[in-house]
């Protein structure tokens, strides 16, 4: 038994992970914003500051190329903050998040984490997401930026 014990305990770490912000699809509820025309290369469609974890609700009459960034905080008074990372999302992939932050260290007290991604968005109605999740902490603005390419 005592060759199991490390190999049980050397798995305990990614058990813990299984809560983190790459795991499954969030819900796209509720939206915060929406865009739905044509857009030309280089024009940016949304530039949400200061959210939540934001949902956003795209309609394009095609495919569309977009370039999609987030830069999101959380604050914790205690230094007790830990587990931050933020994900983007798509409503058309659910396999997994297109671009993801570090996690944080353990016992922060302000933490900043970026991730981006270029996507290709079906024609219709699809979401993007900023996903922030973290423990003992409070997720403070959280932007998202989405551009065509």
């Amino acid at each position: 038994m005592r060759r199991f014990n490390p190999l049980f305990l050397a798995l305990i770490p990614f058990a813990a992970q299984a809560g983190n912000c790459a795991d499954e699809p969030p819900p796209y509820t509720p939206v915060a914003q929406s865009f739905e025309a044509t857009c030309s290369a280089g024009q940016t469609v949304v530039d949400l500051r200061k959210a939540k974890s934001p949902v956003i609700r795209l309609r394009f009459s095609r495919d569309q190329e977009l370039s999609v960034t987030t830069v999101s905080g959380a604050t914790s008074a205690g230094g007790n903050g830990r587990g931050a990372q933020v994900c983007i999302w798509t409503s058309w992939e659910s396999s997994g998040p297109c671009g993801a932050s570090q996690v944080s260290a353990d016992g922060f007290n302000a933490w900043d984490g970026r991730a981006s991604c270029g996507v290709r968005a079906p024609k219709g109605e699809v979401y993007v997401r900023a996903l922030q999740v973290n423990s003992n902490a409070d997720e403070q603005n959280t932007t998202l930026t989405i551009a065509c390419r």
